[in-house]
């Protein structure tokens, strides 16, 4: 033990092998993406920003339930509801999601019972401005359901993800059923 302390203390080997590690590192492929000029192809299954899906009557989808705010672990979506122009139940008169706190976690759309609050796949979220800017509000999300709805039918993977995913029918028969 003592001869390994006086090889380790005056050989540097800790130093030796650092530098060993570094010079094998510095041929090797480079692996860092600049982040705006070049952009990373997400994992099919990545959570991004928000989307609220829209009735065929141009009103949301979202009934202001309260079950995504209660879901929520990260107390981040704020939500307030009025009667329906219609007449017929609620609707979500004010839905807002500060993007600085959400952690992506998506039980906000697995908890929603009228399949409204969907994630899409961009993680674009770099902003000039304060945290103001991470508010999503109710326009942004709608606006957004229109550009995520294109993209996600064909997306980069071939893969159909659709609007609705695979649990919605069985949210939608047993919505029918009560």
């Amino acid at each position: 033990m003592r001869t390994k302390e006086i090889i380790r203390k005056y050989l540097f080997t800790e130093l030796l092998q650092g530098m060993a590690f570094t010079f094998k590192n510095i041929f090797a492929p480079k692996v860092t993406t600049l982040y705006p000029y070049e952009s990373v192809q997400m994992p099919r299954r990545a959570r991004g920003i928000h989307y609220m899906r829209e009735k065929e009557e141009g009103l949301t989808a979202c009934t202001g339930c309260n079950t995504c705010v209660k879901a929520c672990p990260a107390n981040c979506i704020a939500l307030t509801k009025t009667k329906c122009p219609t007449g017929k139940g609620s609707i979500a008169e004010e839905y807002v999601i500060d993007l600085s706190k959400c952690i992506f976690c998506g039980y906000c759309e697995d908890v929603c019972p009228y399949d409204a609050i969907h994630l899409g796949h961009s993680l674009h979220l770099a902003t000039q401005g304060s945290r103001e800017n991470m508010q999503a509000d109710l326009p942004f999300l709608t606006d957004n359901y229109y550009t995520y709805s294109d993209e996600e039918k064909n997306d980069a993977y071939g893969i159909n993800y659709g609007l609705v995913n695979k649990f919605s029918d069985k949210r939608q028969v047993r919505l029918q059923e009560d």
